[in-house]
């Protein structure tokens, strides 16, 4: 595996990595790293995904500098060879887990086995199991709705007999009252250019009761997958040399490394086309009273995930559609704490303040969503959760968010 820098991974957002369905693992997101696996978007201007250049964008120039400096780090070949002993050991153990038969089990193992082939020498991608084992799970009776999600999301290259639209189908049959099942329907009738029922979805997803959180899912199972690997933990001169290619501010850890990799995973995992939701919920777009109101409900909700790309399209589009008046004042102070937070988070994960990463931040950060995470980190170093008064976003966009001087959205973001 190629150095990492996860100082930089202080939210896990993925732009690239979260488009719908078109992204392979393997050879691209070996070439990514953690740093390029992760997105930088505390900053993004417009609020979504697709414009925002991951942390993987780096430049050619940062790259190399980085494979230089590790290549030179006195560890190197030390780091090598535990990268190695590593690799062999989650092979063995995600084979073992996917024997089980247990299908979020098989599932984990399909997601997880893509990033084994890291350094370029792992099985040939014509002996990988994925697409075996997806399909194991996929057609498992009774269905597990994790797995429908996931298959519904966007199929993979590799998983033959994926029907993404069978598995929507039965997400709407067995959970209409979800709210990120009906979301997942907007997004589906819009690329099949069936308006109506994009819109028709969008009023069940307003009225739904209930949301469920599948990355949320997704996450704890990564932890859970990845918690037993059978492999020696790194010595003290590997240890150091990790923590400083991750940016750790300290000597890492066998949960470090396992953290990073799943995290890598998880920002690969694709989130419904939150950009088409957006432009239907643009304030010109939703002029028809009903519509507004169901825009306003999905955007309330989203705005209080804990998943941070949802809070802030969420948090954005709330601004905008309560206006100017005083409505709009809980909107503003909403989207004012969430960067305040992104502001300080930045500061503090990117190593800009001197301190090292919480030990539990990247499964914190799986199990329970970027927002928490970040908050608990910034509580643990003493750094206000709250801006003070009178504080304003550095970004320009989101500034003028807060301070009711809207300007106009990206065409391309819906921001």
């Amino acid at each position: 595996m190629p150095p990492r820098c996860v100082r930089r991974c202080y939210v896990a957002a993925g732009p690239c990595g979260r488009h719908r369905g078109k992204r392979s693992m393997g050879t691209d997101f070996a070439a990514r790293g953690p740093a390029g696996r992760i997105a930088l978007f505390f900053g993004i201007a417009g609020l979504w995904l697709a414009v925002a250049p991951p942390v993987s964008a780096q430049s050619p120039v940062d790259r190399a500098a980085a494979k230089s400096a590790a290549a030179t780090d006195p560890a190197h070949d030390a780091v090598l060879a535990w990268r190695a002993a590593y690799t062999r050991a989650l092979e063995a153990h995600l084979r073992e887990r996917a024997t089980d038969g247990d299908t979020r089990e098989l599932l984990a193992a399909a997601l997880l086995w893509p990033a084994i082939d890291d350094g370029g020498d792992g099985d040939p991608a014509g002996a990988r199991p994925t697409g075996e084992w997806f399909h194991t799970a996929a057609t498992a009776r009774p269905r597990d709705p994790l797995v429908a999600w996931r298959e519904a999301a966007g199929c993979r290259p590799d998983w033959a007999g994926c029907d993404a639209e069978g598995a929507l189908a039965y997400l709407l049959e067995s959970a209409p009252d979800d709210m990120t099942v009906q979301l997942l329907a907007v997004d589906a009738a819009q690329r099949r250019g069936d308006a109506a029922a994009a819109t028709a979805h969008l009023h069940a997803a307003a009225q739904a009761p209930h949301r469920s959180m599948p990355l949320l899912d997704l996450g704890r199972l990564f932890v859970a997958s990845t918690a037993g690997v059978q492999a020696p933990p790194p010595d003290a001169q590997v240890a150091a040399a990790l923590g400083r290619q991750y940016q750790l501010g300290r000597p890492a850890t066998l949960a470090d490394h396992a953290g990073i990799l799943a995290v890598g995973v998880w920002v690969a995992q694709p989130l419904p086309a939150y950009g088409v939701l957006s432009r239907m919920c643009e304030a010109e777009a939703a002029a028809p009273s009903a519509q507004r109101d169901d825009c306003v409900r999905v955007m309330e909700r989203l705005a209080d995930s804990p998943v941070l790309i949802e809070a802030l399209i969420g948090a954005a589009r709330s601004v905008r559609l309560a206006g100017q008046g005083e409505a709009a004042v809980p909107a503003r102070e909403r989207l004012r704490r969430i960067a305040w937070l992104q502001e300080q988070a930045q500061r503090l994960l990117s190593g800009a303040a001197g301190t090292p990463l919480p030990p539990d931040y990247l499964q914190r950060f799986l199990e329970q969503g970027e927002l928490p995470a970040l908050q608990m980190a910034l509580q643990a170093n003493g750094i206000a959760i709250a801006p003070p008064s009178g504080w304003l976003p550095g970004d320009p966009r989101l500034r003028d968010l807060v301070s009711r001087n809207p300007v106009a959205p990206s065409p391309a973001t819906g921001g």
